[in-house]
C-alpha cells in the first residue's frame, strides 16, 4: 500500500512541475520562458516513458582475458551490453557481480548516460587473483531519471566459469623413492613400444608441448590448437594430494599446493603419463598426460581445506606397484592407520611437505619407523 501511494505522489510531482513551468511561461512570456517550458516538458515525457515502458531486449556478454590464469595474475573483464530496441533511460549503472574471494576487484561497475546507442562496453580489472574456480553468475542493471523519482532494476544471468589454476616451477632436486629408476624405465619403453591415437584438438596452453601444436587447426582457427591423444594409466607415479587443514595458515595450505602442481610438471618431463589423485568429497583421480596438463592444473583448482579424517577407501588398489608422492600442508595422528594401510599393500611411499615444524616432527619421527621417507621440498 506504501508502496503504490509513493508511485502515485511520484507522478503528482511530475505534473506539478509541469504546471509551474507552464505557468511561469504565461505570465513571463518571451522566447526563454517557452523554451524553458518544452524543454523540461521533453524531460518529463521521457520520464514518463521510463517508468512506463518495461524493461527488455538486454543482452550481456563477458569475455575475460586471459584464457590461462595462475594464482597471482591479473585480470582484464570486459562486459558488453546490447540492447535489441530502444530503451529510454537518463543514466544506467552495470554492476557485475563478482565473487569477493577472487582478488582485488576495481571498478566493476561504470554508469552509461543518455544515448542512442545499442551497445555499452566497458573493462574493469582484479588484481593478484586467488587459486580456485569461480562463477560470474549474473549482471545488474539499474535505470534512473533526471530527477531521481524512478528506478528501474534488471537482472540479467550471464553465467562465466573462470578457473585459476595454482603456480608451478621445475623442481631441480626431486625426491626419489627406491621405486622410481625402475619404474621410469618401464615407462619409457611403453611410450616407445605402443602408439597414442589422436584424441581430439584443443585451445594451446602454456605448458603444453610444441611438438603437439596442429599446425593446420592453429592456421585454420587464427590460434594456437593442440593435439590430445589418447593416455597410458599411469601407474609408475602417483601424486596425491590431502587438503587436511587445521594448524597451518592458509599461507602454506596454497604453498603445498603448489609443490603438487611442481611435482606434476616435473615427473611429466620424464614421464609419459603420471597419476595425480585428489581428496574432495572423496578420492578423484585423473591420469595427467603432458599435452594434458590443464586436466591436472584444473582438478587442483578446485581444492578446498578441509578437517576431515584421511582416509583411502578403496582407492589404494589403483596405487599397487606404484611410488606415491603424498603431499599434504600438515601431518596428524589420525593418518598414521591410512599410512600403514598403504604399507601393507606395497606401496612406496614418500611423504612431501613444504615446510617442517615443531608439530610435524614427531609424526615425521613415527613415518621413519614405519619406514616411510619424509622430504621438505622448499619452493
Amino acid at each position: 500500500m506504501k508502496q503504490t501511494l509513493k508511485e502515485i505522489l511520484k507522478y503528482i510531482l511530475l505534473l506539478l512541475v509541469a504546471m509551474i513551468v507552464f505557468i511561469y511561461a504565461m505570465f513571463q512570456g518571451g522566447f526563454v520562458s517557452w523554451f524553458l517550458f518544452y524543454s523540461t516538458l521533453t524531460v518529463l515525457v521521457l520520464t514518463l516513458l521510463m517508468s512506463l515502458l518495461p524493461v527488455k531486449g538486454f543482452k550481456v556478454e563477458r569475455v575475460i582475458q586471459p584464457n590461462v590464469v595462475k594464482g597471482g595474475d591479473d585480470l582484464l573483464v570486459t562486459v558488453t551490453v546490447r540492447n535489441a530496441s530502444y530503451q529510454p533511460f537518463f543514466y544506467m549503472h552495470v554492476f557485475d557481480h563478482v565473487s569477493a574471494d577472487l582478488g582485488e576487484v576495481q571498478n566493476p561497475s561504470t554508469f552509461f548516460f543518455f544515448s542512442f546507442q545499442k551497445k555499452f562496453q566497458y573493462t574493469y580489472s582484479i588484481h593478484n587473483v586467488k587459486r580456485g574456480q569461480y562463477e560470474f553468475d549474473k549482471v545488474e542493471l539499474i535505470f534512473g531519471d533526471l530527477f531521481g523519482f524512478f528506478e528501474k532494476r534488471k537482472v540479467i544471468v550471464s553465467e562465466t566459469i573462470v578457473n585459476v589454476y595454482p603456480r608451478y616451477q621445475k623442481i631441480r632436486e626431486v625426491p626419489h623413492g627406491k621405486q622410481v629408476e625402475s619404474i621410469e624405465g618401464k615407462l619409457r619403453a611403453k611410450e616407445l613400444g605402443e602408439e597414442r591415437n589422436l584424441s581430439s584438438v584443443r585451445q594451446y596452453i602454456p605448458g603444453d608441448r610444441l611438438t603437439s601444436i596442429d599446425w593446420k587447426q592453429s592456421a585454420r582457427s587464427t590460434q594456437l590448437m593442440t593435439k590430445e591423444f589418447e593416455s597410458f594409466r599411469g601407474e609408475g607415479i602417483v601424486i596425491a594430494f590431502d587438503p587436511y587443514l587445521s594448524a597451518q595458515t592458509e599461507e602454506m595450505f596454497e604453498k603445498s599446493i603448489e609443490l603438487t602442481a611442481s611435482l606434476l610438471v616435473t615427473f611429466m618431463e620424464s614421464q609419459g603419463s603420471v597419476q595425480l589423485a585428489v581428496r574432495l568429497d572423496d578420492w578423484v583421480s585423473r591420469v595427467v598426460s603432458s599435452n594434458q596438463l590443464y586436466r591436472g592444473l584444473e582438478l587442483l583448482a578446485q581444492i578446498e581445506g578441509t578437517g576431515k579424517v584421511l582416509t583411502f577407501g578403496s582407492v589404494y588398489e589403483q596405487w599397487r606397484g606404484a611410488t606415491v608422492y603424498f603431499v599434504c600442508a600438515e601431518l596428524s595422528k589420525d593418518m598414521l592407520p591410512a599410512f600403514e594401510k598403504l604399507r601393507q599393500q606395497q606401496i612406496s611411499l614418500q611423504v612431501c611437505l613444504v615446510r617442517n615444524n615443531g608439530r610435524n616432527q614427531w609424526m615425521i619421527n613415527d613415518l621413519e619407523r614405519l619406514g616411510i621417507k619424509t622430504h621438505i621440498v622448499q619452493l
